[in-house]
């Protein structure tokens, strides 16, 4: 089991740019290795309090026996 993260995430950036509290923001991280069974990847960094919308995952190579939570 391993944990991999992203730049966004190593870099600590909350966001880019600045933003008024209530303000949509969009992220989006990518990730390019060999994962094993375990394995937890860190796309982009949230804010403390922060309200997720939406989440999307987008794999070429996951099978049948992967899940994502």
């Amino acid at each position: 089991m391993a944990t991999f993260k992203s730049d966004a995430v190593k870099s600590g950036l909350m966001f880019l740019g600045t933003a008024q509290p209530g303000c949509v923001l969009c992220r989006s991280g990518q990730m390019k290795a060999q994962f094993t069974a375990g394995d937890v990847v860190e796309l982009v960094p949230i804010p403390k309090g922060a309200m997720v919308l939406d989440v999307r995952v987008v794999n070429e190579a996951l099978d049948a026996c992967t899940s994502v939570s």
